[in-house]
């Protein structure tokens, strides 16, 4: 199965909205920050696919208008899988009482699951962008310049959330 690069640049989209999207949130109640990452990734998806059909819109009447709906939503699909393996860390720390980040007394910081998620999305922006890139017909200078320039905005959202803790 071939995932068309439309579905791609959504997948990382939504990868990089699950990452910005857990650095925003407090931390230390995993399965709130799961659900408002779940939330925000339809939302956004949901927002896209309406204002996408109201652009292009005709006068079809109401099967059509909503077939069109349905079709923007189901292509928006990519998106909220971009942020399930975020969710999925976040529902495994909640299961399994996984603390979230820490300043210990001595200013060291204790890595909870927060970090390690984000930089598993770091990760996850890198390889994807390297398929993204490469597909396009990129050379491999310019692919693996592509895929760091993602995971170095990946690593920006992880060091602000760092410096704002």
């Amino acid at each position: 199965m071939r995932v068309s690069d439309d579905a791609l640049r959504k997948l990382i989209k939504g990868i990089f909205l699950a990452t910005l999207l857990l650095a925003a949130q407090e931390g230390g109640k995993p399965l709130h920050e799961a659900t408002w990452i779940l939330v925000g990734a339809v939302a956004t998806g949901i927002v896209d696919a309406y204002a996408i059909h109201m652009s292009r819109r005709h006068e079809d009447g109401v099967p059509a208008y909503f077939s069109s709906l349905y079709g923007g939503a189901l292509s928006n699909v990519p998106r909220i899988i971009g942020a399930l393996p975020t969710v999925l860390m976040l529902i495994l720390a909640w299961i399994f009482h996984w603390h979230h980040d820490h300043w210990k007394p001595d200013g060291s910081v204790s890595v909870g699951y927060e970090t390690v998620t984000l930089n598993i999305n770091v990760v996850l922006l890198f390889i994807f962008s390297i398929l993204a890139a490469h597909r396009s017909g990129s050379s491999w200078r310019g692919t693996i310049l592509f895929a760091l320039m993602n995971a170095t905005l990946g690593w920006l959202i992880v060091t602000i959330e760092l410096a704002l803790d």
